[in-house]
């Protein structure tokens, strides 16, 4: 274990301090007071600054600055370096670990963009720890872990700089490689083959995703496709996979074909309505009282039309903004330069 003693000065005129260096980090001693740091807690390495009196250190942590002052005017020589090296011996481990969760956030899931605004923060902040230091520090360049910390921050650099291009290369790569490990399923999981929009579409995950179809284009087989591609790539659970629809109908349906193509019941399709029944149900404990419009479409349409009946027999006013909107309004008049001819 390495150790700065006091200064000359220090003995007649200032407070007898004592810093311990070992591999695990610094215990500083003033007047049988003792301080424990390790070196993960230091922000950046100690720094060194000769004063009239001895050298001044300080040791920066995330809450606190420590400064110790009239320390031997020999610390900086014999001690600067080697301080830099366990520190950096350290926290290097850091920059390693965030580098391998970034190479397995790029190669085994899509680049959603709340996970892209993490990394960068990440990134960024191991950036403001690093760079400035090493841009000033006075290493022996064959030294190992100036060596290996010198190829971890370079690819710390690389991660810095990433743009649009960067993300949309790193989103392909694993669309690609999707396509390719569930072609078999895409091809198999409808009567037909989904088409490879249809098959990106189902890999695509950012945070929130907009599908834009027109009829009859297969929105349904997307559906189910992309919730049997969801659980086959163990990327959800069954239940966290929620389907809803507006119409019952178009649930049934959703239902009907993920019970028969992926071969599961832990997975069903609802409509908007019925969700929000059940929360209602499971939060007050009982079902809440619904108007039979809710759910009898023929009752409502009978209400309307007896109330529409209701208003033009009695409300003058409002039987002549009726018939000035079915006589005005109701077909909208063709523009002339929709017509091609005079004839037409």
């Amino acid at each position: 274990m390495e150790s700065i003693s006091p200064s000359f000065f220090c003995r007649f005129i200032g407070v007898a301090t004592e810093i311990k260096i070992s591999d695990n980090g610094i215990i500083i001693e003033v007047n049988k007071k003792i301080t424990q740091l390790t070196w993960e807690e230091l922000i950046v390495p100690p720094l060194f600054h000769l004063s009239f009196f001895g050298q001044i250190i300080t040791f920066k942590t995330i809450n606190q600055n420590y400064v110790f002052t009239m320390l031997a005017y020999g610390a900086k020589r014999q001690q600067k370096e080697n301080c830099e090296r366990l520190w950096a011996s350290v926290n290097s481990k850091r920059v390693e670990k965030l580098l391998s969760a970034i190479d397995k956030i790029t190669t085994s899931q899509y680049l959603r963009q709340s996970i892209i605004d993490k990394v960068r923060i990440a990134v960024e902040q191991e950036a403001k720890r690093w760079f400035p230091w090493v841009k000033v520090a006075k290493w022996n360049k064959r030294d190992g872990v100036w060596i290996k910390l010198t190829e971890k921050l370079q690819q710390l650099s690389l991660h810095q700089g990433w743009n649009e291009e960067v993300i949309e290369k790193y989103r392909e790569s694993f669309v690609t490689k999707q396509l390719n490990l569930h072609k078999t399923f895409f091809d198999e999981v409808e009567s037909n083959p989904l088409t490879e929009y249809q098959r990106r579409a189902c890999i695509i995950d950012n945070d929130n995703n907009l599908l834009l179809a027109g009829a009859g284009t297969g929105k349904t087989s997307v559906m189910v496709g992309r919730a049997g591609y969801l659980l086959r790539s163990e990327q959800a659970q069954s239940d966290e996979v929620l389907l809803l629809a507006y119409g019952r109908k178009a649930a049934d349906e959703m239902d009907e074909r993920i019970k028969d193509k992926l071969l599961i019941n832990t997975v069903s399709a609802t409509t908007f309505h019925s969700l929000g029944l059940s929360i209602i149900a499971q939060v007050e404990g009982k079902n809440p009282a619904l108007s039979t419009l809710a759910e009898d479409e023929k009752a409502k349409f009978s209400w309307v039309q007896q109330y529409l009946v209701k208003y033009l027999n009695e409300n003058a006013q409002y039987r002549a903004l009726v018939v000035d909107y079915f006589s005005q309004y109701f077909y909208t008049p063709r523009n002339a330069f929709d017509f091609t001819s005079l004839g037409e």
